[in-house]
């Protein structure tokens, strides 16, 4: 049995399509839209796996307000020569989190084509990219396999038109893709563009042909695709173009742009010499996995000193607890959620009312734009770029596939509609029209494998 499957940075699903029915699998129970799975991965200190909603549920459960305990624990030896000395050995050691009961990956799709991550140890077991996204990949499979009662051996596996900008980096993205999904059980994987697996399934309902444009934004990239449609025996990818923008990108925006200051940004401490609150710990705050390495004893040290004089006291506390009762992942869904709700409303608010937390940041939709202005612009020259290579005009395209949730944001249907007019913008099943797609490319594989081999 063949299927689709869309690894998502922020969503992942699988289907399948029998030429007549196509089934888009329920993967997670606990999520508000069971057809897709949220692409976390949470390993605990037992070295259980979970995945999606689940795993988002045990981690609030497990860490929300625990406090961190730091202790050394030896990492290795290193051994150095000297002339005078000649050979001294030298234990190093590290300081780690003694009450950590588990690690949460998000994202992991991002760091596919980054040379300088090849894995990471979760308590004391080493689990290379690879098994991280096979451990996802391997859940999604289950849950499909338990649902049809099949085994599930084959797969066309969606992919960005560019994981990144350079070849080499691009390559070793699908390469390690590829070796999540054996890793994970398959045993045949193949790839598709995720625009033109949308554009396959837009295609089935099809009875003349049309040159369409594929607009697929989701959480880590923008991919562009043109193509003709209509023709099954003349299909045509006309011009591909891509980007790596995307919703985490966004919420980045958002926590630099509103929500610094609510933990002490450009605060000041000091008696007799006003000294600013360092700017790396800022820094940190606009990625959250960037902010548990913000526990150490340095630097919780100089928030407690800085608290005495600051002219921001309320604010630093909030920032010691954000950083050392593990709120940081509760503050991204926050405003992920309050991004989400600008697509419906004028107006949303971040809340994080917790402990040393009172904090309810308003944000209306134009606010959000301004801060995204220099996104669309990229966005509006990778849809130039991807017509600009297709030879066709504007006005020659017949419709335009909105797909992808971040798609769903006002100011790029409006950006589209100003291109195309809005009469040909369609939005074509947010989150699983790539899913879905996918699996119209596993059935047009399985035909072709049956010529070849009958």
């Amino acid at each position: 049995m063949r299927v689709g499957l869309d690894f998502g940075t922020t969503n992942s699903g699988v289907a399948h399509y029998d030429g007549r029915t196509l089934r888009v699998f329920r993967v997670d129970p606990r999520s508000r839209d069971p057809q897709t799975v949220k692409s976390l991965l949470y390993i605990t200190r037992d070295q259980e796996s979970f995945i999606g909603q689940a795993a988002i549920d045990l981690y609030f459960t497990q860490n929300l307000g625990r406090p961190i305990r730091l202790v050394r624990k030896p990492v290795g030896i290193i051994e150095n020569y000297f002339a005078e000395v000649g050979r001294v050995v030298k234990e190093v050691h590290a300081l780690i989190d003694a009450n950590m009961p588990g690690r949460l990956f998000q994202s992991l799709k991002s760091a596919l084509p980054q040379h300088t991550y090849e894995g990471t140890s979760v308590f004391d077991e080493y689990y290379p990219l690879e098994e991280l996204v096979a451990l996802v990949l391997r859940r999604i499979r289950h849950r499909a396999e338990d649902l049809c009662g099949r085994p599930i051996r084959q797969v066309v596996v969606g992919r960005p038109v560019r994981f990144d900008p350079d070849p080499e980096r691009d390559r070793l993205a699908q390469e390690r893709l590829e070796q999540a999904a054996y890793l994970a059980g398959f045993q045949e994987v193949d790839f598709e563009l995720e625009p033109v697996a949308a554009a396959l399934h837009y295609e089935l309902g099809l009875d003349r042909v049309e040159n369409a444009l594929v607009f697929d934004f989701g959480g880590g990239t923008l991919d562009v695709t043109v193509m003709r449609l209509g023709d099954r025996g003349n299909r045509q990818v006309l011009a591909t173009s891509g980007v790596r923008i995307g919703g985490d990108l966004f919420d980045e925006r958002i926590v630099r742009a509103r929500m610094l200051r609510h933990f002490g940004y450009a605060s000041a401490y000091g008696k007799d010499k006003r000294l600013p609150v360092p700017v790396y710990i800022f820094e940190a705050l606009a990625q959250w996995q960037a902010i548990p390495t913000l526990f150490t004893l340095p630097t919780m040290r100089l928030i407690q000193q800085a608290l005495v004089t600051s002219d921001q006291p309320q604010q630093l506390r909030a920032l010691y607890t954000l950083i050392s009762k593990n709120y940081g992942f509760k503050m991204f869904q926050e405003v992920e959620r309050a991004k989400c709700d600008l697509s419906d409303r004028e107006e949303a608010a971040v809340r994080l009312m917790d402990e040393d937390m009172r904090i309810l940041e308003p944000l209306t939709r134009e606010q959000f734009e301004t801060m995204i202005a220099a996104d669309v612009a990229r966005a509006e020259q990778c849809v130039e770029e991807a017509v600009t290579a297709s030879g066709l005009e504007p006005g020659e395209m017949d419709v335009v596939l909105a797909t992808g949730g971040s798609s769903a944001i006002p100011i790029f249907q409006r950006m589209l509609e100003r291109k195309f007019g809005a009469g040909k913008v369609q939005e074509h099943d947010l989150f699983a029209g790539v899913t879905q797609g996918l699996a119209v490319a596993a059935y047009y594989r399985d035909q072709l494998e049956k010529v070849i081999h009958p």
